[in-house]
């Protein structure tokens, strides 16, 4: 009986294989395979072989490059210049501590990957961690720890790169300096990653990027912003959706300069000064086309949402909570702003209030709930005793319903409907 199972475990075995050999060459005879010595392309899709180039730390000596002293700088360099010389691939950081004096150069085709965030790179030297080469496209770095050693020096610091990844890292202890940037190319995705203090600048900055996603991030006590996007020139297709940024010093998200065509939403941001903030800040062209949408802001000691000088802003669907000072402020120089259904803010709101006639009274009173002074109120009799002459007027706080003649008496028989917005 044993050996009939073998036997049949063996016979599934081979034709899977079988299903899968045949699969591939189908694919490659139709052209929408492509196997080099470094990836596998199905259909389009990269598949990364694991390991072509693997360092490791002294006394672990099973690596192609061993790191034995106190900098691992030429080690981590050497790896990714012998995969990138040879088309691309995976250069894996085994787990350990690798301290490094020098930049670590990143160019075409390369992905830097740890183990589960155990491969842990720290800085002791006097400059950036990681950099791209120059017009270099199609990297990815994952599952590393980067130390930044308390230096004023981004941990990564791109700049003119394209498909970037950057993703389930951990980054700490960076001094005033932003710890990862990229900026001035396309297609970048920075997700899933731990900003853990101390750090005392920007969590993630970016200038003039083009389609950047930025993704389910946890972010912790940035000293001054979690999530900064400029625009000195153009910053477009943005995506902030789905991070946690907690006591930040300045505000949790800035957009700031000419970035357009940017969607916030899904965030959560609690602790510290601002929430969200929208300004220019010294640039010729301020934020523009920009959703807030569906964040949740709470426990900030300055404002929720400032606007400063921004167009075509749609604020929707945000929960505000423990915000004191004050919810939303925006400049007079904001214009084109839409503020739809927040919790905690209310820019429009609608009811139906009865209230007894006395054959005296001629005027009513209803609270509108709303943050200002209405643009807009509806009234509407839905009672027969509430339908004589009457006109409205309102304030900050109250819609007044001013009868012609006062109503006749009557016990519950003035019912009103309204509806106002800002």
């Amino acid at each position: 009986m044993i050996r009939e199972k073998i036997k049949n475990m063996k016979a599934k075995h081979i034709l899977l294989t079988s299903i899968v050999f045949i699969f591939l060459i189908s694919s490659i005879v139709s052209g929408s395979t492509i196997i080099t010595d470094n990836y596998i392309k199905v259909f389009g899709v990269s598949i990364w072989k694991p390991y072509d180039a693997i360092v490791a730390r002294y006394p672990d000596m099973a690596g192609d490059y061993v790191c034995q002293d106190s900098d691992c700088s030429d080690e981590i360099q050497s790896a990714i210049d012998y995969v990138e010389s040879n088309g691309g691939g995976t250069v894996f950081i085994k787990s350990g501590v690798y301290p490094i004096n020098n930049t670590i150069y990143i160019g075409n085709n390369t992905m830097l990957k740890g183990n589960s965030r155990q491969s842990a790179i720290v800085n002791q030297g006097n400059s950036k961690m990681i950099v791209n080469k120059p017009s270099s496209s199609n990297i990815v770095i994952t599952d590393l720890y980067f130390d930044g050693g308390g230096k004023n020096y981004a941990i990564i610091d791109f700049s003119t790169a394209d498909n970037v990844r950057i993703t389930m890292n951990t980054f700490t202890n960076v001094g005033s300096t932003a710890s990862v940037a990229v900026n001035d190319g396309t297609n970048f995705i920075i997700s899933n990653n731990i900003f853990a203090p101390p750090f005392g600048g920007d969590a993630i900055y970016s200038n003039n990027a083009e389609r950047l996603v930025v993704y389910g991030n946890e972010i912790d006590s940035p000293g001054d912003t979690g999530v900064a996007i400029d625009g000195s020139v153009e910053a477009k297709s943005i995506v902030v959706s789905n991070n946690i940024i907690k006591n930040n010093g300045q505000q949790g998200i800035a957009l700031g300069g000419n970035a357009n065509k940017v969607t916030i939403s899904s965030n959560i941001i609690y602790g510290g000064a601002r929430g969200i903030r929208l300004d220019p800040f010294g640039y010729p062209t301020e934020p523009n086309q920009v959703n807030i949408i569906n964040n949740i802001l709470t426990d900030l000691s300055t404002v929720g949402i400032e606007l400063y000088e921004n167009y075509s802003v749609l604020v929707a669907f945000n929960r505000f909570v423990s915000v004191p000072t004050k919810v939303i402020e925006h400049s007079s120089t904001t214009r084109n702003v839409v503020y739809f259904k927040n919790i905690g803010y209310a820019t429009e709101n609608y009811g139906t209030n009865t209230f007894s006639g006395d054959d005296v009274t001629q005027e009513f009173y209803i609270n509108h709930g709303l943050v200002s002074q209405p643009t807009t109120v509806v009234v509407t009799p839905v009672s027969l005793n509430a339908t004589g002459d009457f006109y409205v007027s309102f304030n900050d706080t109250t819609i007044t319903i001013h009868y012609v003649n006062p109503p006749p008496s009557g016990t519950d028989n003035i019912i009103l409907s309204w509806y106002a917005t800002i």
